[in-house]
């Protein structure tokens, strides 16, 4: 079976958003990965494209700072929320992947990711957990198809084709 192609979200996916300085600045000193997230990242050889929603400096530096531009064969950086679908569209016509359902989305809110993932008919994982963990689906877009709890579970999703 050939590698899905994997799409993730960045905030509170990767890492935990809660270490801010305030508000709306985060706290760079003490950003890090998620254990899982590192390990799953330099252990899965499927390729991996980062889309990421925020200022994109900020955006830039939490990419810099955590270490992790190397693991992503392309990173987009949305100035908006809901460009997060069009970059799924550029992706969809880069890279041409006929069964959709060999992509997936994986992130961490159901109003955004994994809405837009199933909007396009690829596979969508929510990683439950963090600060979005309990917000309810409006519809039937915002319900994933597989929800894990950490990357290892993910690793065991993988591993079984799904």
């Amino acid at each position: 079976m050939k590698k899905p192609l994997l799409i993730f979200d960045l905030d509170d996916t990767l890492y935990d958003t809660s270490m801010r300085i305030d508000e709306n600045t985060p706290n760079f000193a003490e950003m890090k990965l998620y254990p899982d997230a590192k390990n799953f990242l330099e252990s899965s050889s499927s390729e991996k494209i980062l889309v990421t929603y925020g200022d994109v400096t900020t955006q830039e530096k939490k990419i810099e700072t955590l270490g992790i531009r190397d693991y992503f064969s392309e990173i987009y950086i949305c100035r908006e929320r809901q460009e997060k679908l069009d970059c799924f569209k550029k992706i969809l016509g880069k890279y041409k992947i006929e069964n959709l359902k060999a992509i997936l989305v994986i992130g961490d809110r159901i109003d955004s990711e994994i809405k837009y993932g199933n909007i396009l008919g690829m596979t969508t994982v929510l990683l439950w957990r963090g600060k979005y963990k309990e917000l309810k689906p409006k519809d039937e877009n915002e319900i994933p198809d597989f929800k894990v709890q950490d990357f290892e579970e993910l690793l065991k999703l993988l591993a079984g084709g799904r």
